[in-house]
């Protein structure tokens, strides 16, 4: 029988120690433990980019105004996250929606988890995968050991690709059951509706087991036939889908020839963990020496070696699957996803020093994320004690805690984004960051940012500019004046708009045509540029001279209300 041939679950769960039901009263106990805590935190610390988790508020709010995610506005990600946040604010109105999301993608993810509860050997293992699902899933991290930034908010979606494919990685190694295909079926699809490109790694890491003899055909096929169906079936009623392809065939477009940095950072991020990793396997290689492992070099003694190597071969195979799917937004330790290794049958039977090249890579896998969760715990319970919520965007953030050195920073960062813009463009073009992230001042920055947002409210409502206009966007990263206005969004916008990452660099046509939609225009004018290349106010603002009227706000934000057509399309268009 081979190495990874294995009886199936419904065989082996009469040996389960400690039995099947206290392993599924666990996480419905944690069900109800995160819905309890979503419902009644109120009070939240301000952190790292705190303007990704707007962006996802901004989305929300645009959903409850019945407009649609890739149809109605462009979304650079899978909407599952916009929807959840929606129905956190609703289902938990008294709590905080970033709590709320995170309960949420908790109970998307305990399904799977109650799926493989039954093939963990141990109650040790199955309390560990717990564990490590939990840390992905309901802890904000990243690497970044600055004073300042409290926790992450920074893309909380890459955080929840980790942990369903840590699941994906848990179904890979452990043993097979009837169930897979919903199974599989199931977790491919909650990884498309995050991220296109991690689903694409998860139909690779099916494919593969399939190849590999660790799983049948018949049920990985049933599994993606059977979401093909349900994507059919979203398709047909809404054309959501299609959208969603057009979103990210944009997204391609825009940041085409970046993969390979993107792939070489997430590496250099993870080198600990990638060189233990290639040191195992190159003992493996060195062990299959021509004259022993492949005697005639067959393909069947070279079928047998892969099978006797099963560990080696997941490992990195389960390696190079979180590599690519690793996002800068999670810190660089991503590829925790990758730990799922750690619960593979093999281990208890490699000799001791392979066992010991194993623990180290478990260390290196690991050791990063609970490093995170411990200092950015004290960092807070430090940090907090003299922290407040009565700031001057609470009303853009309600019940956000933000500490005082943060405040402190922000009034320098406001005056100087107020009085000396130039100046620092110039400082921060040769590569002394004054506001980006990563940096320690740029939670500070974000809530200088956030202060100019609501002051322009202000002025906004009291010039009784909100009757000059009936659709708004703004050409800023993230428009929060329609949510805290209560005003209606355009249509054919980009959710979060960055240069040359979500939207292009328009010519005056493209740009007129972007803003069709719009007659109410917020641009935000304390934008430093760098070294010249070209910003949203570069690009917008010959369009919004020759077809809107301005009306200053305050030093960072100017409003354009549509006086005329565009002269930049033809006629007719």
């Amino acid at each position: 029988m081979d190495t990874m041939e294995r009886a199936p679950v419904s065989a082996r769960t009469s040996g389960l120690s400690g039995g099947l039901g206290p392993r599924l009263l666990a996480l419905l106990l944690s069900a109800v433990g995160v819905c309890i805590a979503a419902a009644t935190i109120k009070i939240i610390p301000f952190g790292r980019a705190f303007w990704d988790f707007l962006f996802i508020l901004d989305g929300a709010y645009r959903i409850g105004l019945g407009q649609v995610p890739h149809l109605d506005f462009m979304v650079p990600i899978g909407s599952l996250t916009l929807y959840l946040t929606y129905l956190a604010e609703r289902l938990f109105p008294a709590g905080q929606p970033f709590i709320g999301l995170h309960a949420l993608m908790w109970l998307l993810m305990l399904p799977p988890l109650a799926l493989l509860a039954p093939r963990f050997e141990t109650r040790a293992r199955f309390y560990g995968a717990v564990a490590l699902l939990a840390l992905m899933v309901l802890v904000p991290f990243t690497v970044d050991k600055t004073n300042l930034s409290e926790i992450s908010y920074f893309a909380a979606y890459n955080r929840f690709v980790v942990g369903a494919l840590f699941l994906l990685g848990l179904w890979y190694v452990l043993p097979k059951s009837r169930w897979d295909a919903p199974l599989l079926g199931y977790l491919v699809g909650l990884l498309l509706f995050l991220k296109i490109t991690a689903a694409g790694v998860a139909v690779g890491v099916l494919i593969a087991a399939c190849v590999l003899r660790r799983a049948k055909w018949r049920e990985a096929c049933l599994g993606l036939a059977g979401l093909a169906v349900i994507c059919a079936l979203i398709e047909a009623t809404s054309g959501v889908l299609s959208g969603y392809w057009r979103d990210v065939l944009t997204m391609v477009r825009i940041n085409q020839g970046q993969g390979l940095y993107a792939l070489g950072f997430a590496g250099f991020r993870n080198w600990a963990p990638l060189t233990v990793g290639a040191g195992i396997a190159i003992l493996a290689l060195q062990r299959a020496r021509p004259r022993r492992a492949f005697p005639r070099r067959t393909p069947s003694s070279i079928w047998g070696w892969l099978q006797a190597q099963a560990f080696t071969v997941d490992m990195v195979l389960l390696l190079g699957a979180a590599l690519v799917v690793e996002s800068q937004n999670t810190g660089g330790i991503g590829v925790v996803a990758a730990s799922a290794v750690l619960f593979h049958p093999d281990i208890k039977r490699q000799s001791p020093r392979r066992l010991i090249g194993t623990t180290v890579l478990g260390a290196a896998l690991l050791l990063p994320i609970l490093d995170v969760a411990v200092t950015r715990t004290l960092t807070i319970i430090q940090r907090e004690r003299t922290g407040s919520y009565d700031h001057g965007f609470s009303a853009l953030a309600p019940g956000v805690r933000v500490s005082t050195p943060t405040l402190a920073g922000a009034e320098l960062i406001r005056r100087l984004s107020h009085e000396w813009l130039g100046m620092i463009s110039e400082v921060q073009s040769k590569r002394f960051s004054i506001d980006n992230d990563p940096s320690s001042n740029a939670p500070a920055a974000a809530v200088a940012w956030a202060e100019d947002v609501v002051d322009a409210a202000q002025i906004f409502r009291a010039q009784g500019l909100d009757k000059t206009a009936k659709r708004y966007t703004a050409l800023a990263f993230t428009d929060q004046f329609s949510r805290l206005l209560g005003l209606t969004p355009a249509r054919g916008v980009m959710l979060a708009v960055q240069v040359s990452r979500t939207i292009p660099i328009f010519d005056l046509p493209g740009a007129s045509r972007y803003l069709a939609d719009a007659d109410g225009v917020f641009l935000s004018t304390c934008v430093l540029s760098a070294g010249g290349e070209p910003t949203i106010r570069t690009i917008f603002r010959p369009v919004l001279d020759a077809e809107f009227e301005r009306h200053p706000l305050n030093a960072c934000w100017d409003f354009y209300n549509r006086r005329s057509a565009s002269p930049f399309m033809p006629p007719g268009t």
